[in-house]
C-alpha cells in the first residue's frame, strides 16, 4: 500500500497543477496502432508459464515467448491476480522493441488526463533472476526521478516472480531478449 501511495501522490500533484495552468491532455501519446486487448491472450500467457512450470526436467531447458498482445492483455485484465493494490494507470499498452519494454498509460484527475510512457530494460542478474532497470519515465511534460521509480520497479519485479511462482527458486534464467514486439525468456530448470 505504501508503495501505491509514493505513486500516486506525484500523479495527483501533478494534474493539479496542469490543471491550474489550462491544459487536459498532455504528455507522451500512445502508439497509433493500439495493442489489442483480449481475455484469450491474458489466458495464454499464463497457461504457458504454467504449462513449462510443470513440463520442465530439471536441467533441462525452458523459453518463454510473449507477444506484446498476450502482456498488454495479462497486465489489463490479470495482472491483479498476481499484485498488490491497483495500477494507477488507465489505457495501458505495452510495446517491446529494441531491448527494452516500453509502457504506455494515462493518469487522470481533475479532469486532466497525463500521458505516461515508462521504458524498462530488463535483464538477468548474477543470480539468474530478472532485473528491471527503468532507464526513463515520463508523466505528462516532466521526467520522474528514481525515488518515484523504485515501488514501480518493485511492483514489476513482484508481478513477475507471482507469475513465475510455480517455479519460482527452481529456475536460473540465461537470457532476455525483446524484438520485433515479442519478449523471449530463456532458463534451466534446477529441481
Amino acid at each position: 500500500m505504501k508503495a501505491h501511495i509514493r505513486i500516486v501522490v506525484p500523479i495527483v500533484l501533478l494534474l493539479t497543477f496542469v490543471t491550474s495552468c489550462g491544459g487536459t491532455h498532455i504528455g507522451p501519446q500512445p502508439p497509433e496502432t493500439p495493442v489489442p486487448v483480449s481475455q484469450d491472450a491474458a489466458d495464454r500467457l499464463v497457461s504457458r508459464v504454467s504449462e513449462t512450470a510443470n513440463s520442465v526436467v530439471a536441467g533441462g531447458p525452458f523459453t518463454f515467448t510473449f507477444t506484446e498482445e498476450e502482456i498488454t492483455s495479462f497486465v489489463v485484465l490479470r495482472a491483479h491476480e498476481y499484485m498488490e493494490g491497483d495500477l494507477p494507470l488507465q489505457n495501458i499498452q505495452i510495446m517491446l522493441e529494441d531491448g527494452k519494454i516500453s509502457i504506455y498509460g494515462e493518469a487522470s484527475a481533475a479532469g486532466v488526463t497525463a500521458g505516461v510512457l515508462i521504458e524498462i530494460v530488463p535483464s538477468v542478474d548474477a543470480e539468474g533472476k530478472l532485473a528491471l532497470e527503468i532507464s526513463s519515465a515520463q508523466m505528462g511534460p516532466i521526467g520522474l526521478g528514481s525515488d518515484l521509480l523504485g515501488p514501480v520497479t518493485d511492483m514489476l519485479e513482484d508481478t513477475f516472480d507471482r507469475l513465475l511462482s510455480d517455479i519460482k527458486d527452481r529456475y536460473i534464467l540465461n537470457s532476455i531478449v525483446i524484438a520485433n514486439g515479442q519478449l523471449t525468456i530463456s532458463g534451466v530448470a534446477l529441481q
